[in-house]
């Protein structure tokens, strides 16, 4: 067995009981609860494109401007088709919204295996600077069992990525490489080519 100081009690009961050992990857002196925006990314269970289809523009639609029946922008950027689960994900983005007083979905796209979002956790309420009483995980949690239980099985992996936005000009970029995300999607860390 392996040791060093600066291991923590749980990686110290993983190793002994011969188990992998996760790695937490949040910052350890942040606090989680802080009204801020975060951007967060949940990917499905072993990168399965279930989610949604980018519907990209063939030569014809470009040279044209023609998607079925409707008429679009020869530029036309990509289309995102929800499957039944991104249905289930965007009917629960929106009940958030419509119903949380404490955070906010600020933008997201559902793409076909995994999902960003900007959440903004809001003041709880009462006295304004007043810390929430929610943390990014308790939302993340309760957002990932909602739609597990709507779907009636589960299918995010385990865990979530964040980003802490810090500022004005980040969140800007933030919001801008999200809704860019359907374009940029051949060329995506989480593309998976499935012949």
């Amino acid at each position: 067995m392996y040791y060093n100081r600066f291991m923590t009690e749980r990686e110290l009961r993983g190793q002994a009981s011969g188990l992998p050992v996760r790695k937490d990857v949040r910052l350890k002196s942040f606090d989680y609860k802080e009204p801020r925006f975060y951007h967060v990314v949940i990917c499905v269970q072993d990168g399965h494109c279930i989610l949604s289809e980018v519907l990209m523009p063939t030569e014809h639609e470009l040279k044209y401007g023609i998607r079925g029946n409707v008429g679009v922008a020869p530029e036309s950027d990509p289309q995102i088709k929800l499957s039944s689960l991104g249905k289930i994900i965007l009917g629960r983005i929106n009940r958030i919204n419509e119903t949380s007083k404490r955070y906010k979905i600020d933008s997201f796209v559902i793409m076909p295996n995994h999902i960003h979002m900007i959440i903004q956790i809001l003041h709880n309420g009462s006295l304004s600077g007043a810390t929430p009483t929610i943390s990014l995980g308790q939302i993340i949690h309760h957002f990932k069992s909602n739609c597990t239980i709507d779907a009636k099985y589960k299918f995010f992996q385990r865990n979530y990525y964040e980003r802490i936005i810090r500022n004005k000009k980040e969140l800007n970029e933030t919001r801008q490489y999200i809704q860019n995300n359907p374009v940029n999607w051949l060329t995506d860390f989480y593309f998976v080519y499935k012949k």
